[in-house]
């Protein structure tokens, strides 16, 4: 397929005029544009098109574009049908679209200062949408000030000084909406992208705020104050110089906070009807874009890695998994089914949940990871600094961003059965969770099995390793995949670095030092009944002698040992493999360990 649509494209305009095919989501700006609502707040998970839809409203209702133009990048889409609606709202509105997503920071001061220099990179970038004569001195003065920056004098280290720059900053979307109003003659429409990063980075961190002589707040509370206030000064009453407002992010977290000013807004998750389907891909369109890429035989596949969200009542897939693997499929059609959600941003909440050690919820985490649903009560007022109070509220931030989805799409209530929705999620959950079982596990253990294998002593590799699946294994299926990332990630723990799955030309694990002195080779089989056991080891062993897994690096390395392994439930037993090795019947012990080891 010559003409799919770009993979991690978020600007409309780039797009069309890319010749990549666009799967026509305009349809939500009938709905946008009629449903009466001054401000819209619409929250979906990562990589949902969230950042494209405001790029499309954007380009649409812009006063700044050339109408013929944009006529021509909307040219043939459902939207162009409503020729009414055209002529009402096509090129009339000044349009301020700002985007918090790139917001960090490691203290509050440094997510202010980002939150300032982006602020400043829009005031930059954007200077051709004002007509300097008709605005206020006032505005004028803020924009100024803003430009310049931490390099303005103003801002210095004074009270006074970093009173103007909070103050600066908190009435930056209300200057910014009067001075394009002034310029244009029109209401402003306000695009807010990412609203809740702060939020979400504040949440995190320790710094406790001075606001006054004699009282601190946390950092959280702190930004949530800072928010609030400059949403509340520019998006309420402010009927005479705004027209509408979408604020697009992961969750609702605004109403929780310790300012509640700013209230005036609807609310759609993806619990409510609304634009239920005007995010993701419908299953109708990625059956088409399958179909037009020549690949239509990939459908099953796709709904089983991509698809399992629920909007409202809608079946969603995950548009920016399925142009990615696509694209992957374009350049090779025998290339596996990838989890793209892996290496798009850090997955900061599910670790968060994992890690808390104020809530044990371990057996309803194994419980996930084994296909078994949770029901949970979703508390809808939940924010990002109290998602570590209750069980309800994690699960709430599990859903909400997509981590688990409802199993049965019918329910829409308080009470909803939660699953993790696709294979891609779930490699998600494996990869996060074995993160933190590595964190919490012996570190000395991981050290003496490697020196048992580097001593070619397997009797005792496969009795340690057997105490570390005691303690790790009840959270997983049993499968070779599982086996071979739990036992890699675990013995890669002090820095030797680790290759499996796409990096070999075999299916199983190498670890090795920085400096290339020795390598361990390692193929793991499970066995799903106890007398497969022996088998099973034969099958590695034999693979390995097969496939001669150590005449493949050899000369990499200064020495290099191999191992088949076989795995039952939790325990093990191994066999060393020689370059000399035939296919002969294995000679190994398995190790059962119990909890008082």
């Amino acid at each position: 397929m010559t003409n799919i649509l770009k993979v991690g494209g978020s600007e409309f305009r780039v797009l069309r005029e890319s010749g990549a095919c666009y799967v026509d989501k305009t349809r939500l700006l009938t709905e946008f544009l009629d449903n009466g609502v001054m401000v819209t707040m619409i929250t979906r998970p990562r990589r949902f098109g969230k950042s494209l839809m405001l790029s499309t409203i954007e380009e649409f209702l812009s006063i700044c574009n050339d109408k013929e133009e944009t006529r021509r990048l909307f040219d043939g889409l459902e939207i162009m049908e409503q020729e009414d609606l055209v002529q009402k709202y096509m090129g009339k509105y000044p349009v301020l679209h700002f985007s918090f997503d790139g917001i960090k920071g490691s203290t509050y001061e440094e997510l202010m200062d980002s939150i300032l220099a982006a602020m400043q990179n829009w005031c930059s970038d954007h200077i051709a949408l004002f007509d300097f004569n008709k605005c206020l001195k006032a505005d004028i003065d803020r924009y100024n000030r803003l430009m310049d920056g931490e390099a303005c004098e103003k801002y210095d280290d004074s009270d006074k000084g970093k009173r103007l720059r909070k103050a600066d900053m908190e009435s930056f979307l209300t200057a910014m909406i009067r001075m394009l109003f002034a310029t244009h003659g029109e209401k402003v429409i306000v695009l807010l992208d990412e609203y809740d990063v702060p939020l979400a980075k504040a949440s995190v961190l320790d710094d406790m705020v001075q606001v006054k002589k004699d009282k601190c707040i946390s950092a959280y509370d702190a930004m949530m104050m800072f928010m609030s206030s400059m949403l509340e000064r520019s998006l309420k009453d402010n009927d005479i110089y705004l027209e509408q407002a979408v604020l697009a992010g992961r969750m609702c977290v605004i109403s929780g906070g310790p300012i509640s000013g700013f209230n005036n807004y609807s609310w759609y998750g993806i619990q409510r009807a609304g634009y239920a389907d005007a995010f993701g891909f419908t299953p109708e369109e990625v059956e088409k874009l399958l179909s037009d890429a020549g690949m239509p035989e990939k459908m099953k596949e796709f709904k089983e890695w991509y698809d399992g969200y629920v909007f409202c009542k809608a079946e969603i897939y995950c548009p920016w998994d399925v142009l990615k693997q696509v694209e992957y499929l374009q350049e090779n059609p025998e290339a596996s089914m990838e989890p793209h959600w892996l290496g798009t941003s850090e997955n900061e909440i599910l670790q968060r949940v994992l890690r808390n050690p104020k809530i044990n919820i371990e057996r309803q985490v194994s419980s996930l990871l084994k296909g078994v649903s949770v029901v949970a009560t979703i508390n809808r007022n939940v924010t990002y600094d109290i998602l570590d109070s209750s069980r309800e509220n994690l699960w709430t931030i599990l859903y909400q961003t997509g981590y688990l989805a409802k199993k049965n799409p019918s329910e829409n209530g308080e009470d909803l059965e939660l699953v993790i929705p696709n294979k891609e999620v779930r490699k998600v959950f494996e990869s996060e969770t074995i993160s933190w079982l590595l964190d919490r596990s012996d570190a000395l253990q991981a050290t003496n099995i490697i020196d048992s294998l580097l001593s070619h002593n397997a009797d005792e590799a496969a009795r340690l390793l057997s105490k570390h699946l005691l303690e790790s294994m009840s959270f997983f299926d049993y499968t070779d995949d599982i086996y071979h990332a739990l036992i890699g990630m675990y013995l890669k723990r002090d820095g030797y670095l680790l290759e499996f799955g796409d990096k070999l030309d075999h299916s199983g694990i190498v670890l090795y030092n920085s400096v290339r002195t020795w390598a361990i080779i390692i193929e793991a089989r499970h066995a799903r009944e106890k007398k497969d056991y022996p088998s099973k080891l034969k099958e590695a062993v034999g693979q390995c002698i097969r496939e001669k897994y150590i005449e493949g690096i050899k000369t990499k390395f200064k020495d290099v040992v191999c191992y088949g392994l076989a795995c039952y439930q939790k325990e093990c037993m191994m066999q060393e493999v020689t370059e000399n090795d035939t296919l002969a019947k294995p000679r190994a012990r398995k190790h059962q360990v119990t909890k008082k080891q």
